[in-house]
């Protein structure tokens, strides 16, 4: 006789909500987690975009961390995509890898930027896997960097 194994329990949460910097538009979104895991397990599983004053006219619409956290915490300072500073902290780099980070010297934007891809994985800590999203994290910064310089 063989027995199904159940799924693990999935924790899920959704919110409607709006952002700063997104005037006119509604999200709605619904994250998921296997049932204990920390706050790094939250995953988005759907997003809902709605118009709440006419045609959409948003250049860029949010991240997919920004909805996640605008799920998780009703704080509008974690919904916030902030403009490009390079003395702010590591917002987009996981807590874990932050730390890392952290202990290494790398303590603002500027430092994250100025690190190669082999500079990353030889940092204690954050592995290949870390290093993959600490390098994404570094090359939106850049991004974000290019187009604060261009505009001003």
């Amino acid at each position: 006789m063989s027995s199904a194994s159940n799924p693990p329990d999935i924790e899920t949460r959704a919110r409607t909500f709006h952002l700063p910097g997104h005037p006119g538009v509604e999200y709605s979104a619904t994250v998921v987690r296997p049932a204990g895991r920390g706050a790094q397990g939250w995953t988005l599983a759907e997003v809902t975009v709605r118009s709440t004053g006419g045609p959409l006219a948003v250049e860029e619409f949010a991240s997919t961390e920004q909805l996640v956290a605008a799920v998780l915490y009703k704080d509008p300072w974690h919904m916030a995509e902030t403009p490009y500073d390079s003395t702010r902290e590591l917002d987009r780099v996981p807590g874990q890898y932050r730390r890392a980070l952290y202990l290494r010297g790398v303590r603002t934007v500027d430092d994250l930027v100025e690190l190669s891809d082999e500079q990353i994985l030889a940092i204690r800590g954050i592995g290949e896997r870390g290093a993959a999203i600490v390098a994404d994290a570094r090359d939106r910064y850049a991004a974000d960097r290019a187009m604060t310089e261009r505009a001003g």
